[in-house]
């Protein structure tokens, strides 16, 4: 990765940081109706582009402006700056960078926090080929060429750089929030994870010639509730891929299913209101020179024929969330094709489970944790949930700023274990 020498940043300017979202409707590309009333929103430098230059896949280049209000009343096109408070947007929605960059003005450590957007609904990382045209991608088209999306991500931030630095403040920092994956549930992990370290590659390189170096916080998305088709997708396991292989610039900020969602498929405003508050705090302890840990399954072996214990890395002992909503056997289960049935589920260690199946299993296995497809058998009353959702999780927790009584905590994401016919033990494989 280039490492120009004006990447330093200068000491007389004051700390500021550029937040950006990259994926589907999830990363605030949905507007999600409903704000939680708290003062910590109302912070005026918590600070976005008032319009964002689109690009058609023609070449042509739109404006599409975004609404502002101020003291109760709708600002008109005229009296618009180029960038404005984050707070003035369309005041009566949800947005994930806010909330993020609302929280991080509140620690007091900086003296601004620009934020934006590059995210649009039924995106794949790669567009499909006619005659799909209506569905191109967020890193590239189906042609091959650069998304408009991603070209548009890097223009802003060049436009927030700028701003930042007119104003006096150091914007050497810029952190990725990656909510991904719902258009490409079927796309085979390999060229899922190819793709996304390709874009990957692509954005860090250009942002670093703007002098600002990226860090990215990868998320494995919720999937949708029972009424859907549940969440044992392919680019939820590519997610897993993508954390294990690691990377100077890369951390995994934990799984999504555990954060409401207003209909089949979307965040609503406590979701995205909590997901926003995790992002802060992740952001704090990599700003602060500290590791931030998710846990994930690490590998198992098989006890003997009816129980797998599968051990997790983890910065502290695993446990139950018993105030979680409950989930059969905490989250694990056996897809429907597999004739047997899992008998209990405990927590033998700080990093370890155990699973114990009601009928041997000499053969090839197949185990889901927090990754489950719903049928109509097991739709029962709708709830604002994930379908494949778990219990687990360890002991970290850190109260909502937002919504008093909710706690933050360090989930295990959802995955799918293959057990070999045969084997008695491996390291976990997405």
């Amino acid at each position: 990765m280039p490492e120009p020498a004006a990447f330093l940043p200068d000491t007389d300017l004051k700390p500021a940081l550029l937040i950006f979202t990259y994926g589907q409707s999830n990363a605030d590309g949905f507007v999600t109706a409903g704000r939680p009333q708290s003062p910590l929103l109302e912070n005026p430098e918590v600070l976005t582009p008032s319009a964002s230059n689109a690009r058609e896949v023609s070449g042509q280049r739109k404006q599409a402006r975004q609404v502002f209000w101020q003291d109760g009343r709708r600002l008109r096109p005229e009296h618009l700056q180029r960038i404005m408070p984050t707070a003035w947007r369309a005041i009566g929605s949800t947005s994930i960078l806010h909330v993020a960059g609302s929280v991080l003005m509140a620690s007091g450590g900086y003296d601004g926090i620009y934020v934006q957007s590059a995210a649009k609904g039924g995106m794949r990382l790669v567009g499909l080929p006619p005659p799909h045209q209506y569905l191109t991608g967020i890193f590239r088209l189906a042609d091959g060429s650069v998304s408009p999306i991603l070209q548009d991500m890097l223009d802003d931030a060049a436009e927030l750089l700028a701003a930042a630095r007119a104003n006096g403040r150091d914007a050497s920092r810029c952190y990725i929030l990656f909510i991904h994956g719902e258009a490409d549930r079927a796309t085979p992990v390999d060229a899922y994870v190819e793709a996304f370290h390709q874009a990957k590659t692509m954005i860090d390189e250009s942002l670093i010639r703007l002098g600002c170096r990226p860090h990215w916080l990868v998320t494995q998305i919720a999937g949708t509730t029972g009424e859907f088709s549940g969440n044992d997708w392919h680019s939820r396991q590519a997610i897993l891929r993508i954390a294990q292989q690691g990377g100077a610039n890369l951390t995994f900020l934990g799984p999504l299913y555990p954060y409401s969602l207003q209909d089949s498929i979307h965040h609503g405003p406590e979701g995205k209101t909590l997901i926003g508050e995790l992002s802060a705090l992740a952001i704090s302890a990599l700003e602060a020179g500290q590791a931030w840990h998710a846990p994930r399954p690490l590998s198992w072996r098989r006890l003997d024929d009816r129980r797998i214990q599968i051990d997790v890395f983890a910065d502290g002992p695993l446990m139950t969330d018993h105030d979680a909503p409950a989930y059969p056997n905490f989250g694990f289960s056996l897809p429907a094709r597999i004739p047997n049935r899992i008998s209990d589920v405990a927590l033998t260690g700080p990093d370890r489970i155990v699973v114990e199946l009601e009928s041997p299993a000499r053969g090839g296995l197949v185990l889901d944790y927090a990754f489950r497809r719903s049928d109509p058998a097991s739709r029962g009353e709708p709830r604002p949930l994930p379908f494949g959702g778990g219990q687990i999780r360890t002991g970290f927790s850190s109260p909502s700023r937002i919504y008093p009584g909710k706690h933050l905590h360090h989930w295990l994401p959802g995955f799918r274990l293959a057990i070999p016919p045969g084997q008695a033990a491996g390291p976990f494989t997405p």
